[in-house]
């Protein structure tokens, strides 16, 4: 089974509709193989089973995944301006865009690089402490790095298949960032 940001706002009213709760674990608990891709330090995670800390959730998530990949980027002026530009954006997070970064408050942005960093630092302590390997935004969708992509996939134990990856990675079809220059 495959959860796509089970815990946030957005995704929880979609899988609610369907008849899952995810304030809760217990929709993961019901199969014995999930693949779930979810944020990291903004508080979405199911509240009602975990309790409000992070730490019970990456308790629990280390206590419950067999595998747990950190995906980060490195590069947090453009983790931020992605960031705010999708949120003010009136199209879907995956809509290609332009991204006029000079339209945004610089306050704003330095706020939000201030706390990515910070975000970052924490789960890299926490990925550190549990052996989970960290991979980099950079890495695999920028500089379609076949080692990292294949250190990813060997980790997980999941088969490459060649044109998905293609497709999901290496192929600019999906890219959303459009720059003005």
């Amino acid at each position: 089974m495959c959860f796509l940001e089970p815990f946030n706002p957005k995704w929880t009213l979609f899988y609610s509709n369907h008849g899952i709760d995810f304030l809760y674990i217990d929709p993961f608990v019901q199969h014995d193989r999930v693949l779930c891709k979810t944020l990291y330090g903004c508080g979405q995670y199911p509240v009602r089973s975990v309790g409000l800390l992070e730490k019970a959730f990456t308790e629990w998530m280390s206590t419950y995944f067999d595998k747990v990949i950190v995906l980060d980027r490195r590069d947090k002026q453009a983790q931020a301006e992605s960031l705010l530009i999708n949120q003010d954006s009136d199209t879907s997070w995956h809509e290609p865009k332009i991204y006029d970064v000079s339209k945004l408050d610089r306050n704003r942005l330095e706020n939000e690089i201030t706390q990515m960093t910070q975000i970052s630092d924490n789960m890299t302590q926490v990925a550190l402490e549990r052996s989970w390997p960290i991979f980099y935004y950079e890495d695999l969708y920028l500089d379609h790095n076949m080692n990292e992509i294949n250190r990813m996939f060997n980790y997980a134990e999941i088969v490459m298949d060649e044109a998905k990856v293609y497709d999901f990675i290496i192929s600019d079809k999906r890219k959303v960032r459009i720059d003005l220059s």
